[in-house]
């Protein structure tokens, strides 16, 4: 699988969840998205930045040809490196950053795997 490119600053096929640095973006269901054989479609289902620290991390979702699909986050992650990096902090400014878009894409991944549906709160973008 090719790993996703992080979105940047296209944020605009979404909403912002108020001014807490949460981009939901609007992406097609699982059952409407037919890959060609040995094809790999990639969204980004949610972006979480921390402005001050410069850290962006983002949920996505990948649909194979047969159907399966599944989830990861990347976190300042290069496509290079498929999306994997090491984390630094070298301050408690950057740290409180990794924390919060880390906690952030967390409880959007929860919410769209059903973990809190008993609680009625269920995903949309």
């Amino acid at each position: 699988m090719s790993a996703p490119q992080m979105t940047g600053c296209e944020l605009t096929n979404g909403r912002w969840l108020g001014e807490r640095g949460i981009f939901r973006h609007r992406v097609p269901d699982v059952e409407d998205i037919s890959p060609e054989v040995g094809e790999v479609i990639w969204h980004t289902i949610v972006t979480s930045v921390a402005n001050w620290a410069g850290i962006e991390g983002e949920l996505c979702r990948w649909v194979a040809d047969d159907g399966q699909s599944g989830y990861e986050v990347r976190v300042n992650g290069t496509d290079e490196h498929h999306g994997i990096c090491d984390v630094a902090a070298y301050s408690i400014g950057a740290l409180a950053g990794l924390a919060k878009v880390a906690n952030d894409l967390r409880y959007e991944w929860e919410i769209i795997t059903g973990v809190y549906a008993n609680e009625g709160i269920v995903w949309s973008a």
